[in-house]
């Protein structure tokens, strides 16, 4: 469980190159404050396209910084606003200009301390403005304001959760270019770390994998894909852990050939042993698939029903092509 305990916001406008670093921290005793902070928290750390990595270098600034916060050398709102400031130096530098919001948080998930970064977009909107002239008269006007955040629906644009003390790194980020040169903003700007493939890419390869090997030994690809996305649901342990290699096993469950061939081609495309797979993502592999054909037709189907012939069976025809039965079907709904 998250316990959120702190939290900082600094504004950061590329566009007008002004920046206003806060010096305390949210009041997270306002139920509005604490409703917005945890939930941009929890949507930035159940996302499936974060990845992983480690802080490297010797010289690294942002390890030897994080190291004094993990310390209590450092306090968090110190650390925050230094945060804030290497931020600004990469993207006040950035080709693109770029208005933002800056949200900086302390949780806690068990008795580990963890450190969070979410770049929030800033949006274009408008609010009332309310005034009053030289004469003292009130007057309502509206303004146009590019620096109002996002809606809890609208992830963080770029995110970095850091354990302080083990040092891991989750995060995602977005292409930039500073002085003509690639640098996003943590990988290679603030905090210059190794990065692997997220849970996404990584199931994504796993099923293309799967389908690869189901090609060349002429099996059915649409129910071998089928048996990975529910394997990947059952095969996750208490701590949302996914072991790729052992997934070959059940997908390939009649060819130990195919099973052999699976984890050959899972080790040369460098996924690792363990791999975290977000609870959500599980739930969505799990649930259906959806093919299309080459004649544009488009059929969605639970994948209970991948391989149960009562239902659904794909049928290989004399010419070469397929064709595909739903049977069973007591009514039709038209969905267009």
């Amino acid at each position: 469980m998250t316990n959120l305990t702190k939290a900082m916001l600094h504004l950061l406008d590329g566009g007008t190159g002004t920046a206003v670093f806060s010096e305390l921290s949210l009041d997270l005793a306002d139920d509005v404050v604490y409703g917005y902070v945890s939930r941009q928290l929890e949507r930035a750390a159940g996302d499936s396209g974060l990845h992983e990595g480690e802080l490297i270098g010797v010289e690294n600034e942002f390890r030897r910084k994080l190291g004094q916060y993990d310390r209590e050398l450092l306090g968090f709102e110190a650390f925050s606003a230094w945060v804030a400031g290497e931020v600004w130096r990469v993207i006040s530098t950035s080709a693109k200009a770029e208005c933002c919001a800056l949200l900086t948080a302390e949780y806690y998930e068990g008795e580990t301390k963890n450190f969070a970064i979410l770049k929030l977009a800033g949006r274009q909107g408008f609010l009332p403005d309310v005034g009053a002239d030289a004469e003292g008269r009130v007057f309502c006007n509206i303004t146009a304001r590019s620096d109002l955040l996002p809606g809890t629906g609208q992830k963080a644009e770029e995110v970095a959760l850091l354990s302080p003390a083990s040092g891991r790194v989750r995060f995602y980020e977005k292409a930039r270019t500073v002085d003509g040169t690639d640098c996003p903003l943590f990988s290679k700007g603030v905090l210059r770390c190794t990065q692997s493939a997220s849970a996404g890419e990584t199931v994504k390869l796993m099923r293309e994998i799967a389908q690869t090997v189901a090609e060349t030994y002429g099996e059915d690809k649409t129910a071998v894909v089928a048996r990975v996305r529910a394997g990947i649901a059952e095969k996750l342990d208490a701590n949302d852990q996914l072991a790729p290699f052992d997934l070959g096993e059940e997908v390939f469950a009649e060819s130990e050939e195919m099973q052999q061939e699976f984890r050959r081609q899972v080790s040369a495309a460098g996924v690792p042993e363990r791999v975290s797979v977000p609870k959500k993502l599980a739930v969505r592999e799990a649930r259906s698939q959806k093919i299309r054909t080459d004649t544009g037709i488009e059929i969605t189907f639970p994948l209970d029903y991948a391989e149960n012939t009562d239902y659904l069976e794909f049928l290989r025809e004399e010419d070469g092509t397929i064709a595909i039965q739903i049977k069973r079907v007591g009514s039709i709904e038209n969905r267009g």
